[in-house]
Formats: structure tokens, C-alpha cells, sequence
């Protein structure tokens, strides 16, 4: 059996370009899949090779294209008995909503005449009117 090697499996992948929707914000991405540092790991065992793509805050617009089109192409290399590709792109999280400033300040206690404490009652039970 013939032994595969990462620096095959590589020249391989760079015959895949990945694509983004709007190219002129990912110009550090541009390139096929190993100059633009998409591939993260490759892993090879026995003739099985295994391979992650990274593409951090952005992913391609063809996607599922590059995971069949990296599998196909390390699958026609000599000694390649099968490939796995998973693809993986960081999401970023949608700033937490903020409340609106509000001008007015909290409500000053105002004092009851003759009352010395007040002792707020609640059941928590639920439903209105049950006493």
C-alpha cells in the first residue's frame, strides 16, 4: 500500500478556491484553500485522511462545494482508502441589546402618617381572587 503524505494531500487541496460573498472585506482570505490558512489539521492513518477546514469569522459562499470537491481530490491520490472533510467558521455574536437611559431617577418613599413599618404580602401561588 502505498503511504500518503500531508505535503500530497496538500498540493491536492490547493486546487480548491473557496468563494466569499463580498471579496474586497476578505483580501487576507483570497487564495485556494492552503495559502488563504484555511486548512487547520490533517490527519492521516492507514490510507484514511481526515482533514478540518477553518475559515473563521467568514464562510465561503460554496461551502459544500469545497467539502466535496477537498473529499474527491485527496479520494484520487494513491493509497487513499478515504477522506473525511468537516469545515468549521467561527460566528460571531450579536452585540447584547442595551436599555434605553432613562432620565427619570428611582421613587422617593414617601411616609404615611402614624405608620412606622409597611410589610409587603405576597402568595406567589398564582390566580386572582381565591381568599
Amino acid at each position: 500500500m502505498t503511504k500518503v503524505e500531508k505535503q500530497t494531500v496538500n498540493d491536492a487541496l490547493k486546487s480548491i478556491v473557496p468563494q466569499y460573498e463580498n471579496s474586497t472585506e476578505n483580501d487576507s482570505k483570497k487564495g485556494d484553500l492552503v495559502t488563504s490558512g484555511a486548512v487547520s489539521a490533517i490527519v492521516i492513518e492507514e490510507g484514511q485522511v481526515g482533514i478540518v477546514l477553518d475559515f473563521g469569522a467568514t464562510a465561503p459562499i460554496n461551502a459544500n462545494e469545497i467539502r466535496e470537491s477537498a473529499e474527491k481530490a485527496v479520494m484520487a491520490l494513491p493509497g487513499v482508502t478515504s477522506a473525511s472533510v468537516v469545515m468549521s467558521a467561527t460566528r460571531t455574536k450579536p452585540p447584547a441589546p442595551t436599555l434605553p437611559k432613562s432620565s427619570k431617577s428611582a421613587p422617593t418613599p414617601t411616609k404615611i402618617p402614624g405608620v412606622k413599618h409597611i410589610i409587603a404580602v405576597a402568595s406567589g401561588k398564582g390566580g386572582v381572587g381565591k381568599s
